[in-house]
């Protein structure tokens, strides 16, 4: 009797310490709020609204897939986008048709189908031609990024980045890409260091 009496004076003594301690009253980082980099427009006759690339790929073999495009854009610049993804051996297994698309608004890239990896893919992408005056770059914190459905955006791991405002260059070399989703180059304003 005497052992569950203590046990149960410890108990109270442990209950009554912690009830000072609230939960819900712990800060969250502030979610911080991003841009993506917009792309110019299109002039002239351009029909075009996005560039796409598809290939049937054996992941036990791999394959390289290319995208390279330009128009004249409503800055007056000539707007290039270079893409290169090497799927490496051994990177899934079967045989999927695989689809790159590149935003037809903004420096980013769509991939599918959903998917991961067993090997990362490696991803080299540029765009030469951008205004980048509107995008706080290099100002803000910014880089290319995995963004989710959610809006949630994650920092891609790469070779390099490189961001030359007066040639309106933005260039990511050897990311990393573990998953198939939407990347894109973004400035990101406030939140959490």
């Amino acid at each position: 009797m005497k052992k569950i009496f203590i046990l149960l004076v410890v108990a109270g003594i442990i209950f009554a310490g912690c009830s000072d301690v609230k939960l819900n009253n712990v800060t969250q980082p502030e979610k911080a709020s991003y841009k993506l980099v917009q792309i110019p427009g299109r002039t002239g006759l351009s029909s075009e609204t996005a560039y796409t690339t598809t290939s049937i790929v054996d992941g036990s073999v791999g394959d390289t897939m290319t995208m390279n495009a330009s128009y004249m854009g409503d800055n007056g610049q000539l707007v290039s986008l270079n893409m290169t993804m090497t799927i490496p051996a051994g990177a899934f297994t079967g045989v999927r048709t695989i689809t790159l698309t590149a935003d037809d608004q903004y420096a980013a890239l769509s991939c599918s189908p959903s998917m991961v990896f067993d090997k990362s893919l490696n991803l080299d992408f540029s765009y030469t031609g951008l205004t980048l005056n509107n995008t706080n770059l290099p100002n803000g914190k910014h880089g290319f990024n995995y963004i989710s459905d959610s809006g949630n955006l994650e920092t891609v791991v790469s070779n390099g980045v490189l961001i030359n405002r007066n040639l309106g260059r933005v260039v990511v070399t050897g990311a990393q890409i573990n998953h198939f989703s939407r990347y894109g180059w973004t400035t990101i304003y406030g939140g959490s260091d």
